[in-house]
């Protein structure tokens, strides 16, 4: 008796091929079934999703996502750095014009900024006027022969006809030597008169653009007396074209 798969000899009695395993035709049905492989789940010719090739895949799938995590950290970041910047120059530029209303009001606006900054020079030499007169009746030394004088006391001193303390130009005055600094646009030149400290009995004070055209369009001087002249020139001179400033008299 022959396989009738591959032709091989059967032994007597026997249900499958030893040959090719086939089942042997004995009208049982179930002798006909082919003998189960011996391969375990391990051994599958179809890929284990669950197998090393799925973690690797899981793997690269993280390390995608992590790196646009990354991405978007470091966009967030220099967006967030871009944002200081611009609120850094922000309050730079507010800063140097005084006040936030004043950047708004005069942004763009050079005869505004020039009209502003004449307001407060004029205001400045008047206020120069009143220190000055403070000066020489506390001390009874004359006015001072620089204006260096009426600035702040170096930290640590105590106030004295040496650094009054009566002068404020700002929270760091912007001093450009002993009888000068700056201030909204302008320079403020203080000349005694003739006569040594405490014997200083007169003295003029010129306030000029810092930026003729720009920051002012006019020169202004005062004295002891207290009056304000102007010149349409940007001098530290004692110009020919003078004029007194008229001033607004309250009713």
């Amino acid at each position: 008796m022959t396989c009738e798969n591959c032709g091989a000899s059967l032994r007597e009695s026997a249900r499958f091929c030893d040959m090719c395993g086939v089942g042997v035709s004995t009208g049982d049905p179930e002798a006909t079934t082919p003998i189960r492989s011996n391969k375990g789940p391990c051994d599958s010719d179809s890929p284990d999703p669950s197998g090393p090739s799925a973690s690797v895949e899981s793997s690269r799938k993280k390390a995608v996502v992590n790196d646009e995590d990354l991405v978007w950290v470091m966009v967030m970041v220099s967006v967030l750095a871009g944002m200081v910047l611009l609120a850094g120059w922000a309050h730079k530029a507010i800063a140097d014009a005084g006040s936030v209303s004043r950047f708004f009001d005069t942004l763009g606006n050079t005869d505004q900024i020039i009209a502003l900054n004449e307001t407060s020079a004029i205001s400045t030499l008047d206020t120069l006027n009143t220190l000055n007169r403070t000066f020489l009746s506390e001390y009874e030394s004359g006015f001072p022969d620089r204006l260096e004088r009426l600035g702040q006391p170096r930290s640590g001193e105590p106030r004295s006809s040496q650094h009054t303390g009566l002068l404020s130009v700002g929270p760091t005055p912007d001093w450009v030597g002993p009888n000068t600094f700056q201030k909204d646009g302008y320079n403020f030149t203080y000349r005694p008169g003739p006569g040594a400290f405490p014997r200083v009995a007169t003295y003029t004070i010129m306030a000029t653009p810092v930026l003729y055209l720009k920051s002012g369009s006019r020169s202004f001087v005062t004295d002891q007396g207290g009056g304000i002249s102007f010149t349409d020139q940007n001098t530290l001179t004692e110009a020919s074209d003078w004029h007194p400033l008229p001033r607004t008299r309250a009713p």
